[in-house]
């Protein structure tokens, strides 16, 4: 992300080398900032200090606080000093004309050090106004470079305010001039991939592809990065240009990252021969079982002659004929086929069900909606399973509603699941259901939503239901609805009461937190170092970063302490970005029973980074990742609170469902 040049050199120091900002003496302003109370005498304290270290401490607290009427106070910082966390701190708390005018006499600043300057263009990106992007767009055309801008672009076009043609014209300048593997390069190729990519680029980008995997590119900072990127773009294209040496290029590189891009990618070649397509299906049985995975869930896309694809379809039907332990990629594999080979769910049932998983078999069922028989097995199924695998049952028959939708008992299950007592089914009900079936069940549902409404309103591991649930209201009346968010407001739960405060149009200046475990999370903030995590695939270890997210790092080694996470599974993983595990229910749904707050900081997320899941800001519990590349889109929207030290290497074996055996806390 950052340049391999001496210019954003202070970006690449080790942590060790930057400030920190938080530190054992600082329990009440972080209590403040836990409590979202943000208390100006305190926070004013450390800004008038004169200590560099509580001066950063403040403007972390603040990036926290979503109140603009911090920015006259803190834009009197001197910037050369704290100008990398004045950026931040301003692009965190939003839209501002007053962010907007102090980032823009920066940016105009000659004398800025380019390391500030890239700064300020990614904050005015997440703060400025569509006035703003025309000043910095025309600055952009006198001097033809900015580092930071593609960044600055990306936020710009992810908030609405950057048109594509602006977007791609100043993301494709950028990567016509950056012609050496470096931060600029980088951040124009994911710029590209997250925003708008023009067809016209094709051959630019295949040349630019070509350059950074030349062998004196691709071990440079930030090369490796960039490719995977531009594979992206490719794929979003449906495109991979006809070229048979960057195509064996490819599928020789040692780079997990890359290899699991090129396993998406490649299969918008146009193979034209069995030669071609042997070297793409040899992913499937790659060493990382990730990358297997990849190119069987990508299999999907392919497109062949008649003849290769029925040379592909007798590889495939020997490969899930094979007996062997069931793994996640036989059930990737198997979704592949039935949507490139469609058959009657009975036959498919026969000849393969032994090898795939139950959830894969119903979700199998999705991709033949059109088939009575396999929604009879869904229904009669559905009240035998457990309430896990009734997530996937579910998430299956929401796609039979307008073919089926005078199957009573289709309708009772789903409306059942929204009045049930689990997180899931009530989500996926409420967010799933038919327009027909809302408006023939509208007193139903009405008399379901304010009872769930009113029983789990407080309850933290039913966020993710509550906002299906209103978002159902709206749906069905708009007066239910506001009677939902009347009684939402009164929640005693922050993150629920915080979202209808917002719905609402209410200020959130008076809106604080409990602080019910804040004095035990904060004893164990800086109680540890490092952990080492032993896994099914071997041991990781991380380095904790309380310095910038006391509260998550106290809150992990909390429940570590008390073995939450000893054979619990990484329920979550997907190959080339994250590892993820920490729900008691391995569904991706389940929490401690309580939540935290959001403790986002200027740290950037590289591969080996661990962070916080989380269903919005200031809802995060325990389900923990681990990214395996440089993902920009997640910078400043969840929490890092750790990095790895040692055993990247495990963390790119980890498949789903690997489990963590153990934790020790050091």
């Amino acid at each position: 992300m950052k340049s391999t040049y001496i210019i954003f050199l202070f970006l690449l120091l080790p942590l060790s080398e930057i400030l920190p900002q938080y530190s054992k003496a600082d329990s009440g302003l972080v209590k403040t900032t836990f409590t979202k109370k943000f208390n100006r005498s305190i926070i004013y304290k450390y800004l008038n200090s004169g200590d560099s270290r509580k001066i950063k401490a403040a403007l972390l607290s603040i990036a926290q606080s979503e109140d603009t009427t911090w920015v006259p106070r803190i834009t009197k910082l001197n910037f050369p000093k704290y100008g990398k966390e004045i950026c931040f701190a301003l692009g965190e708390l939003g839209q501002c004309s007053q962010s907007s005018e102090y980032l823009l006499e920066r940016i105009m600043d000659r004398n800025i050090p380019p390391v500030l300057l890239h700064e300020a263009f990614v904050s005015i990106g997440k703060a400025g106004d569509l006035n703003s992007l025309n000043q910095i767009t025309e600055y952009y055309k006198r001097l033809n470079t900015s580092p930071g801008i593609s960044l600055a672009m990306y936020y710009y076009y992810s908030r609405g305010i950057a048109n594509k043609d602006i977007t791609s014209r100043i993301i494709v300048n950028e990567i016509l001039r950056n012609k050496r593997p470096g931060a600029d390069n980088f951040e124009a190729a994911f710029a590209l991939y997250r925003t708008y990519i023009p067809d016209s680029i094709k051959t630019l980008l295949t040349d630019e592809l070509k350059t950074l995997l030349l062998p004196g590119n691709i071990n440079k900072k930030y090369a490796a990065d960039a490719v995977t990127y531009l594979l992206g773009c490719f794929r979003k294209l449906y495109f991979f240009p006809e070229d048979y040496n960057l195509f064996n290029q490819l599928l020789k590189c040692g780079n997990y990252s890359i290899k699991v891009e090129t396993a998406h990618s490649l299969v918008y070649c146009n193979f034209k021969n069995e030669n071609e397509l042997d070297r793409y299906l040899a992913l499937l049985d790659d060493v990382n079982h990730n990358v297997g995975r990849a190119a069987a869930s990508s299999l999907k896309d392919i497109k062949l002659t008649d003849k290769l694809k029925s040379y592909m379809k007798n590889d495939l039907i020997a490969r899930l004929n094979k007996h062997q332990p069931y793994n996640i990629n036989m059930d990737e594999l198997f979704l592949s086929y039935i949507k490139l080979f469609p058959g009657s769910f009975a036959d498919l049932r026969n000849n393969f069900g032994q090898q795939i998983s139950k959830s894969c078999l119903y979700d199998a069922c999705a991709e033949l909606d059109s088939s009575d028989t396999a929604l009879n097995f869904l229904l009669n199924n559905y009240g035998n399973e457990t309430d896990k695998d009734r997530i996937n049952i579910l998430q299956s028959l929401i796609s039979f509603q307008n073919k089926f939708s005078y199957k009573k008992q289709l309708a009772q299950i789903i409306i059942g699941a929204i009045n049930s007592n689990y997180p899931p089914l009530i989500a996926t009900a409420s967010d799933g259901i038919d327009s027909s079936l809302i408006r023939n069940n509208s007193d139903t549902l009405k008399s379901i939503i304010l009872l769930q409404i009113e029983k789990y309103k407080n309850n933290p591991d039913f966020q993710e239901s509550i906002t299906s649930l209103t978002g159902l209201s709206k749906k069905v009346d708009i007066s239910l609805y506001n009677t939902v968010l009347n009684q939402l407001i009164n929640a005693d739960d922050y993150a629920i009461k915080k979202y209808a405060y917002k719905l609402a149009g209410k200020s959130l200046n008076n809106l604080s937190k409990d602080t019910n475990n804040f004095n035990e999370l904060w004893q164990n903030a800086f109680k540890y170092k490092k952990v080492e995590i032993t896994t099914s695939k071997g041991k990781f270890t991380i380095e904790l970063l309380p310095q910038y997210a006391p509260v998550t790092a106290g809150n992990f080694t909390y429940l570590a302490e008390r073995k939450s996470f000893n054979n619990n599974s990484f329920h979550r993983v997907v190959p080339g970005f994250v590892i993820q595990g920490g729900d008691p229910e391995e569904t991706g749904w389940g929490g401690p029973g309580y939540d935290i707050v959001s403790e986002f900081s200027p740290l950037t997320y590289i591969a080996g980074m661990v962070g916080m899941a989380s269903a919005g800001k200031d809802t995060e519990g325990s389900q923990w990742f681990v990214t395996t590349g440089n993902f920009p889109h997640l910078n400043g929207r969840y929490t890092i609170f750790a990095k790895i030290l040692n055993g990247i290497k495990i963390i790119n074996l980890i498949e789903q469902n690997d489990k963590v055996i153990r934790i020790k806390l050091i």
